[in-house]
């Protein structure tokens, strides 16, 4: 044992194979670091690493016969086991290739609300629906009739609002589709019902149709599971929201007024016709444990617009579909930047640890809360927040034509006359917040909380790893190239 030693030792194997894994080690870390950088795929750490595995008994054969001083001979134990050995490596990469074996798993498209179906329809069933609810008992007095829209307006409204919502997101990444023929539509047309399962068992005073209500609920949740798995197979894809928009038509009586928002009425005349809007939201999420499915309903509200004057009822559901589909894709908090890696690699501190690798994220906007009452940095505060809006003004001000980009991003519009002016009136706040600095902070109410921010530190990043509650993630875009993050900076996914 001890001569078997000795001759391992005379030969070199161990100092060659540890100079071979110094060397494979910093191979690798720098292939992770371009992966890292560049946003490569993983595919080639994980190919790095198994050529460097693979090739250890190629090393060791030489380190062996060519380890010890002088020259040696080559031996039928290198002639042979060295090619079999980079035959197996070439055998496994194209094997690895063909099956995707050293791909990583596509995101889990349950935790990231990237990919919307949208349905607008108008059903008797819908109708039928709204009048079981207490809002159209509140009401009923004001209506004459409720029926269904035509089918040349009901495609006239699609069209014009699938186009628009289209070309709202072209440049986001998100995944938004509609039903594409009759069969698809009907299958959304019935996507809920019973009130919106949600609310039936709640506002229906009837004892028959309650008896109904439990085998009528496994038909309705068995329908949209069937209708979100089709769809999920079409698009290749995880449908995270089905969005639900049901219009009608109401003759309104020579009381009538309108509902516009719940609670909120509008006077209007006689047999004026009214269009009712009721919108649901669903989403199908898959348990990882049990594999059952939980559905998650939101909406069931109604919201209402007199007469459709120039288009106006286009615009309202229009911007209830937007409004919606920005609501849930930007989805919720996860976490803050915890520290600055590099100039575009920062480590995220989560809340939330659904979240996973390749996860899109968006810092939206650099938030400061005024306060005296429960901490005392409101001087700090008032300085960030001072020293940054210099940042933006400073930027475009010698940049004028980009003002409007943060405007365009939010789909707000710049109620000013000119750049020129916009900035003036930037200028003069800057300035009465440095010159009042001391006063502001003296005078600042002790039991008043505040919130100020800047849109304009928009920035958007991308998960390239998750550890236990810490997240890395790349910076892959910003509105300005001021808008770098900071730490402490609130990150929603995208």
């Amino acid at each position: 044992m001890n001569k078997i030693f000795k001759i391992i030792i005379d030969r070199r194997v161990p100092q060659i194979l540890g100079s071979y894994f110094i060397g494979a080690t910093t191979l690798l870390f720098f292939i992770d670091w371009l992966v890292a950088k560049y946003d490569f795929s993983d595919y080639y750490t994980s190919l790095c690493l198994f050529g460097l595995i693979c090739i250890v008994p190629s090393v060791i054969i030489l380190a062996y016969f060519h380890g010890a001083p002088g020259k040696d001979e080559w031996t039928k134990v290198e002639k042979f086991g060295i090619p079999i050995n980079i035959f197996f490596i070439g055998i496994a990469l194209f094997a690895g290739y063909k099956y995707n074996f050293f791909e990583e798993a596509p995101p889990d498209h349950s935790k990231v609300y990237d990919s919307f179906m949208i349905h607008i329809s108008s059903t008797q069933e819908g109708v039928d629906q709204f009048k079981l609810s207490t809002i159209y008992e509140e009401y009923e007095y004001m209506i004459d009739s409720v029926y269904v829209v035509s089918s040349d307006k009901l495609k006239e409204i699609r069209e014009y609002t699938y186009v628009n919502i289209k070309k709202e997101f072209m440049h986001h990444d998100l995944e938004i589709n509609f039903a594409e023929n009759k069969d698809e539509q009907k299958m959304l047309d019935k996507f809920i019902g019973l009130y919106d399962m949600l609310y039936l068992k709640e506002e229906v005073d009837n004892k028959d149709l309650q008896k109904q209500t439990d085998d009528e609920y496994r038909i309705i949740r068995g329908h949209i599971s069937e209708t979100t798995d089709y769809f999920n197979k079409k698009y290749d894809t995880y449908v995270d929201w089905t969005i639900r928009l049901n219009v009608f038509e109401a003759n309104l009586s020579t009381k009538g007024m309108l509902l516009r928002n719940i609670g909120e009425l509008k006077k209007i005349s006689s047999n004026e016709i009214a269009y009712g809007i009721e919108i649901n939201s669903v989403k199908v999420s898959k348990q990882k444990d049990t594999g059952k499915r939980s559905i998650v309903i939101v909406g069931g509200t109604v919201e209402a617009i007199a007469e459709d004057r120039e288009g106006e009822l286009q615009e309202e559901i229009l911007e209830i579909l937007l409004e919606n589909i920005k609501d849930f894709s930007f989805g919720d908090n996860i976490g803050t930047v915890n520290s600055i890696l590099d100039s575009d690699l920062v480590t995220i501190k989560l809340n939330n640890l659904d979240v996973i690798k390749g996860t899109g994220l968006i810092h939206l906007k650099r938030t400061y809360i005024f306060t005296k009452k429960w901490d005392n940095s409101l001087s700090e505060k008032l300085k960030n927040y001072t020293d940054d809006y210099l940042i933006i003004y400073n930027y475009l001000s010698k940049n004028p034509d980009q003002i409007g980009k943060i405007y365009d991003e939010m789909d707000e519009e710049i109620t000013i006359e000119s750049p020129s002016e916009w900035l003036e009136n930037k200028k003069e706040e800057i300035d009465s917040l440095v010159h009042n600095y001391q006063k502001i902070i003296d005078e600042y109410p002790s039991d008043f909380a505040a919130e100020y921010f800047h849109n304009e530190f928009r920035y958007y990043l991308k998960i390239l790893n998750v550890q236990d509650s810490i997240a890395i993630a790349k910076i892959t875009g910003n509105i300005y190239p001021f808008a770098y993050p900071k730490v402490g900076d609130k990150i929603n996914i995208k």
